[in-house]
């Protein structure tokens, strides 16, 4: 008996018994045929297509799965990414400090008003602090008072301990030399570090700026 859900020619085609197919002609059976074949294709087809929609069904199921996935592990890694920004910062950092000289000469005066010679008296260093990491394309400059005296004695108040050890040391010291800079890179180097891998994303994306007075609030913390 022929289904009620197939189409109406293909009810007729099951209605067809074996003493009427082999009563027509060959031109007929050879339509019959044809139709049999399309109606075998159509059958298939829509069976094919009823397997990919619940093949696609689950397919979608596991992509929107596999999302959420992606969505949860986004959310856990952007901290360990954060913290391995703030790694890198810490451990990639270089310091430099740097004094400028400006000399300012004179000319001393005769009695007849005549120049006589030209000498130095005095010399203005300008002190200030660059560092850079890896991850800043920029080497940046954080500037310190005009003159190195200034900034021991603030040294002196905000690292006591360093400033007992070496601080007093660096007044006496040629400008330029290298155990001023060495002394000094080596006490502001550790801080910016620090401040760094506190703030590095805000640093790097203009929001905060490394000044003198940061980080000395930040040696204040540290007990230095």
């Amino acid at each position: 008996m022929a289904k009620l859900n197939k189409p109406h020619w293909v009810v007729q085609m099951d209605w067809l018994d074996k003493e009427t197919y082999w009563g027509l002609s060959d031109s007929e059976r050879k339509d019959v045929n044809t139709f049999q074949n399309i109606s075998k294709a159509i059958n298939h087809h829509h069976k094919v297509i009823e397997e990919n929609n619940i093949l696609l069904k689950r397919i979608q199921r596991d992509n929107a799965k596999r999302l959420d996935k992606i969505r949860l592990n986004q959310l856990k890694g952007a901290p360990i990414f954060r913290k391995i920004e703030y790694l890198k910062a810490e451990h990639e950092v270089d310091v430099y400090y740097m004094e400028t000289l400006r000399k300012n000469k004179v000319r001393d005066k005769e009695e007849n008003r005549h120049l006589h010679k030209e000498f130095i008296v005095a010399e203005y260093p300008k002190c200030y602090l660059k560092y850079r990491t890896k991850n800043l394309a920029n080497i940046k400059t954080i500037i310190l008072k005009s003159q190195r005296f200034e900034n021991l004695k603030i040294l002196k108040k905000v690292c006591p301990k360093w400033y007992g050890n070496i601080g007093e040391e660096l007044k006496s010291e040629e400008l330029n030399s290298n155990k001023v800079k060495i002394a000094m890179v080596e006490l502001f180097k550790p801080t910016i570090k620090r401040i760094l891998a506190n703030q590095f994303k805000e640093i790097e994306e203009g929001k905060v700026v490394l000044n003198f007075d940061l980080v000395l609030a930040e040696m204040s913390k540290m007990k230095l």
